[in-house]
């Protein structure tokens, strides 16, 4: 007696990426396409639409599950009350699974291996609680533009915050 195979099921998320969202579906559907071509294939996605308009999130989630499935990338409204890209992330990262999570802007592009980059580290150093990766500006596409956002240097973290030159940005750290 011949059965088919359980499907193989997909390995459990190492990382949450989060990304708020408002009004922007072109801007956030290139961000997701920078997910999907991560060489690191352990990640969820947990979009959290800043509204709570019922039928705006409906719509975006149609439109972001048709072309990446619903267990990949998950599409949720703010509840009610304060909003903002902070409330979303907080509602995020509620939601989120995995052990590690990244902050994501949904006009944010990653490069290809940024994920795997920052994981490694991290499953390297136990000990730290965060890794922080360099943000290349771009005009096009990643890598289109040699600059950094945030260059490193020796200095102090915290002096380079209280200077006005802040050493990341939201989507800097994998927490």
């Amino acid at each position: 007696l011949l059965t088919e195979a359980e499907p193989a099921s997909a390995p459990s998320p190492l990382v949450s990426v989060v990304i708020p969202t408002r009004d922007r579906p072109d801007l956030l559907l290139e961000t997701l396409a920078s997910l999907e071509s991560q060489s690191f294939e352990q990640w969820e996605a947990i979009v959290v639409v800043d509204t709570d308009d019922t039928e705006t999130t409906r719509r975006l989630r149609m439109m972001v599950e048709r072309r990446y499935g619903s267990n990949r990338v998950k599409v949720l409204s703010r509840p009610a009350g304060p909003g903002g890209a902070s409330a979303c992330r907080n509602v995020g990262l509620r939601r989120s699974t995995a052990p590690f999570v990244l902050f994501l802007d949904d006009d944010d592009l990653l490069s290809d291996e940024c994920l795997r980059d920052r994981v490694g580290v991290l499953m390297e150093r136990p000990d730290l609680d965060m890794v922080v990766g360099q943000c290349r500006l771009f005009t096009e596409r990643t890598g289109d533009d040699p600059f950094f956002w945030n260059e490193f240097s020796e200095e102090s973290d915290l002096d380079r915050q209280i200077r006005g030159d802040p050493p990341w940005s939201t989507h800097g750290p994998l927490w």
